[in-house]
C-alpha cells in the first residue's frame, strides 16, 4: 500500500519513540522481539474499549475498503488490501453514506411505503399510523 505523507510522518514518529530491534521492526517488546499482528490487534481492541469505542483493525480495514471503493476500481482496492476481488466485495464493502443521508433517503420514500391501498385487513394498521 502506498504511504501518504501523513502516514509516513506518523510512522516516523512511532519509530523514533520505539525500542530498536535487530530486524528493524516498528513495534517491538523490551527484549527486542517483534509484536505479532495479533498482539497489535488485541492492543487496539483493548484501547478502543477503554475509550468507549467499537473499533478494531478489521473494522478500520472494512471502512477504508468501502471508502476507496467509491473512488477506485474494486480490483485496485482489493489489491491494496491484499484481497481477491471476491473477498473484497463480500466482506470489505458496505455503504459508507452518512446516517443523515440515509435518514433523508428514508424520509423521501416513506410516504410511498406507508401510503399503500387500505384493505379491510389493514385498517387497524392504518389507524395506528
Amino acid at each position: 500500500m502506498p504511504l501518504t505523507d501523513d502516514i509516513r510522518t506518523l510512522l516516523d514518529k512511532i519509530k523514533a519513540l520505539s525500542l530498536k530491534s535487530e530486524e528493524d521492526f516498528l513495534f517491538v517488546r523490551k527484549d527486542g522481539t517483534r509484536y505479532t499482528a495479533h498482539d497489535i490487534s488485541c492492543a487496539i481492541d483493548r484501547r478502543a474499549d477503554e475509550a468507549g469505542l467499537k473499533a478494531s483493525v478489521h473494522k478500520v480495514r472494512r471502512t477504508l475498503s468501502s471508502e476507496l471503493n467509491t473512488i477506485l476500481p474494486q480490483k485496485v482496492v482489493a489489491d491494496m488490501l491484499g484481497h481477491s476481488e471476491r473477498v473484497n466485495e463480500r466482506h470489505y464493502n458496505y455503504s459508507t453514506a452518512e446516517t443523515n443521508e440515509k435518514a433523508d433517503a428514508l424520509k423521501a420514500v416513506s410516504s410511498k411505503v406507508i401510503n399503500f391501498k387500505l384493505l379491510p385487513t389493514n385498517k387497524k394498521i392504518a389507524e395506528a399510523l
